[in-house]
């Protein structure tokens, strides 16, 4: 578990499916999170948290995690994907449910998981993407020290319409700024 200053991140488990897929059934969850449409099966989410136990043991350490409170209720998720163990860099994405956003748990989730990836897991680089159109991530990946590294122009097809994707890079040596 990776603790934080008002969440915790806790490797994901085969029980928590009916919370993701709960939470991947959220249209405006999903809409911002890269997709348009509602969730897959719940034997699709089963099937994507046996990959990441599976990666979880290839790599040492989880790629996947349930935000919660510190009251212990689940609140959202951290992924890392793309791991390439050789440039030692992931991507990250993640998402919080509609109330609990707005109230420091997000950034808690990714300091934490940006300090373990640097200091702990011996990462070099972490990536994140998004819309061009939601800002609010372009803020949030900002302020947690990410910097605006390029766009996929045309690159997701959402809602009827083509969006331009935001490509946000931090390097381990980098310092983030308050």
């Amino acid at each position: 578990m990776l603790q934080g200053e008002v969440v915790n991140l806790r490797a994901i488990e085969r029980s928590d499916a009916t919370s993701i897929h709960r939470w991947l059934d959220d249209p405006e969850l999903m809409r911002w999170w890269g997709y348009g449409v509602r969730a897959v099966s719940l034997a699709s989410v089963q099937e994507h948290i046996e990959q990441w136990i599976g990666d979880e043991r290839a790599f040492g350490h989880p790629v996947a995690f349930v935000i919660e409170a510190l009251s212990g209720d689940p609140i959202g998720m951290m992924i890392l994907s793309d791991v390439h163990a050789t440039d030692r860099g992931a991507e990250l994405s993640c998402f919080l449910q509609a109330g609990s956003r707005n109230q420091g748990f997000g950034k808690d989730a990714l300091e934490t998981v940006v300090e373990a990836a640097f200091a702990h897991w011996n990462y070099h680089r972490l990536t994140a993407r998004c819309e061009a159109a939601n800002e609010r991530a372009h803020a949030f990946f900002t302020a947690g020290g990410f910097q605006l590294e390029g766009r996929l122009r045309d690159a997701r097809f959402v809602d009827g319409a083509w969006d331009d994707i935001l490509v946000f890079g931090r390097i381990r040596q980098e310092e983030t700024s308050p």
